[in-house]
């Protein structure tokens, strides 16, 4: 019998989040001891990324940019591979910014994220994600070298890249605005910082 892959999805994030729990228990962990910190990104080879509308580009932007050279833009380049997700409406955006990898030539694919019929649809991004996944392997790029970023997009999208760096051991990426405006939006020409999030044990408790 055929299930659906709807149904799958949601079997597999449940399923994935308890191995993270037991694998916490199996190394005698308590996971109410395990507290999510925000500490420095390291650089990756590979770079996912969801494009957003207009100026909402400017977090893919400066993602591509840390990989690339650095935080204080003088490292050696490192980022060989980027994949950035787009919706029908920031086409033109993410073809902004694949020209500007591929003029450092780092290669770079656009893949369409269309959700404008259901835009809870995660299984969709899964889809997608999965994709992404087994054209790095095929690269011969380790998932644990990619970093997935969740700045961009919608909650759906931010949720799902999550979710697929609890399955394929992405590195989970924040981007951090240097500075906001007085609505709390980011200021792009002030540049933002890479934050990856780490989980740590809390022994107070």
């Amino acid at each position: 019998m055929t299930i659906p892959i709807s149904i799958s999805i949601r079997i597999n994030f449940i399923d994935e989040f308890k191995k993270i729990i037991n694998s916490f228990r199996e190394r005698h962990l308590n996971p109410e001891k395990i507290n999510p910190v925000l500490e420095p990104m390291s650089r990756c080879d590979g770079l996912i990324a969801f494009v957003s509308l207009g100026p909402g580009k400017s977090s893919a932007k400066a993602a591509i940019d840390f990989h690339t050279h650095g935080a204080d833009n003088l490292s050696v380049p490192k980022l060989r591979h980027i994949w950035l997700l787009h919706s029908p409406a920031s086409k033109e955006s993410a073809k902004e910014l694949r020209e500007y990898a591929e003029k450092q030539n780092i290669m770079c694919n656009l893949l369409t994220l269309d959700l404008t019929n259901d835009v809870h649809n995660m299984a969709r991004v899964k889809e997608r994600i999965d994709d992404i996944a087994n054209q790095a392997l095929l690269e011969g790029i380790n998932h644990k070298d990619i970093a997935i970023d969740i700045t961009g997009g919608t909650v759906a999208v931010s949720l799902g890249f999550f979710m697929a760096s609890l399955i394929y051991n992405f590195k989970v990426q924040i981007m951090i605005p240097n500075e906001t405006d007085q609505d709390g939006r980011a200021i792009p020409e002030k540049g933002a910082k890479a934050f990856a999030i780490g989980l740590y044990t809390d022994t107070r408790r």
